[in-house]
């Protein structure tokens, strides 16, 4: 019967869950406290170590400390057991991640903006951050940072919506390049110049020059071409991830999305968590929670949604895919009030199960709650892995 471990973040504690694949379902088994309200994590490509970003959003809490830890897997049991001292990070790390050869890890922060890149040894640990080559423009919020297939550094500036006496501020994709173990700046794609262009986060397709993005406050899905080690400036697709785009709510967003494996199937989050005065309490406002499946046609790139399902609670902050092909699971971030009748009711936080078909289109199973607390005790994270992969770690 497979297996498969499931590790996902709750506040500042690792928590390792074993997923009965033919069953769909979770079985805890083991967690790891690492001191710090848990931000983001990655696998290495070919050893038996998860890095795992900590950190504390906010203002109020910018002094507090922030961290990246590397955790052991055990191959057989799927537990995982911190490894040396944590490496202090200068701000709150938002994203992370390891190009395909592990040679380098590398750190968003979105506020300042900005990131770092790592080098990483033969035995999976963290340097310090590598020098630059002068003055380096992050744009404004980065939210996401990785290596295109070709070597370049990618970081995903995601801008700022138009508020009470303050303009938009434009978002960007930002090209970098590691040489002589130093980061020079490349180029800048920001379609018209960056307004109206909220990119959060993008994914790679497995086999073709294509990078998929994420627009966070426009709701959209862009297929960017990729040229060498660069992008077009413009998308060749443009799309909606929304079922209903003509009745989007207030704080209605895009999030993560991942590419099925096979490479023909992509999926986006849609969240929204905006709340109204009700009787006294604020509850939720309405707005769609869902998973937006597409289709990647395999000549073009194009994708089409072909499916939009309900993700079974609110605000699905993260998602994992089964390296299997079976299984998708998503973790929505918090607990929420909602309107049930003449009463408000808390709806919790979930790590909700879903099978995938055949076609990539996904069928419910079922939910578990999870126990939140607003800021610092949330589930920002989660990730898929086959412990078997490692052999003994």
């Amino acid at each position: 019967m497979p297996h498969l471990a499931l590790y996902r973040s709750l506040g500042s504690r690792l928590f390792h869950d074993v997923v009965d694949v033919d069953d769909a379902r979770l079985h805890a088994a083991s967690s790891l406290d690492l001191g710090e309200p848990i931000e983001f994590g990655w696998f290495h490509p070919s050893k038996p170590l998860l890095y795992v970003a900590c950190g504390h959003r906010g203002a109020a809490r910018r002094h507090l400390r922030h961290q990246l830890c590397v955790c052991r897997i055990d191959g057989v049991t799927g537990v995982v057991s911190a490894v040396g001292a944590p490496l202090r990070l200068p701000a709150r790390p938002i994203h992370l991640s390891v190009d395909r050869e592990g040679h380098h890890l590398f750190i968003a922060y979105s506020e300042p903006s900005g990131f770092a890149v790592h080098a990483i040894d033969q035995d999976g640990m963290v340097g310090e951050a590598l020098p630059s080559d002068g003055p380096l423009d992050a744009g404004i919020y980065a939210h996401h940072i990785q290596a295109m297939p070709a070597g370049a550094v990618l970081l995903v500036a995601r801008g700022n919506s138009a508020a009470a006496r303050k303009a938009e501020e434009p978002g960007a994709l930002k090209l970098f390049h590691l040489k002589s173990g130093a980061i020079t700046a490349g180029a800048s794609v920001a379609p018209n110049g960056g307004y109206g262009f909220g990119p959060r986060d993008v994914v790679f397709h497995p086999s073709q020059p294509r990078c998929y993005v994420s627009l966070e406050r426009q709701n959209r899905l862009q297929m960017f071409r990729m040229r060498n080690d660069g992008l077009e400036p413009t998308p060749a697709y443009d799309v909606t991830t929304l079922r209903d785009p003509a009745n989007a709510v207030r704080r209605q967003l895009a999030g993560a999305l991942q590419i099925h494996p096979n490479g023909r199937v992509l999926y986006v989050i849609n969240r929204a968590d905006d709340l109204i005065d009700w009787q006294d309490t604020k509850v939720f406002r309405g707005g769609e929670n869902s998973i937006a499946v597409f289709t990647i046609d395999p000549q073009t790139g194009e994708p089409r949604l072909v499916q939009s399902e309900d993700a079974r609670s609110i605000y699905v902050r993260t998602f994992a895919l089964d390296p299997g092909e079976r299984l998708l699971i998503a973790a929505s971030s918090r607990e929420i009030a909602v309107q049930a009748g003449n009463e408000a009711v808390t709806r919790p936080a979930a790590l909700t199960l879903f099978r995938i078909g055949g076609d990539g289109e996904l069928t419910y199973v079922r939910s578990y709650d999870v126990k939140t607390r607003r800021d610092e005790v949330e589930q920002q994270w989660i990730g898929l892995v086959d412990p078997s992969v490692y052999g003994n770690g």
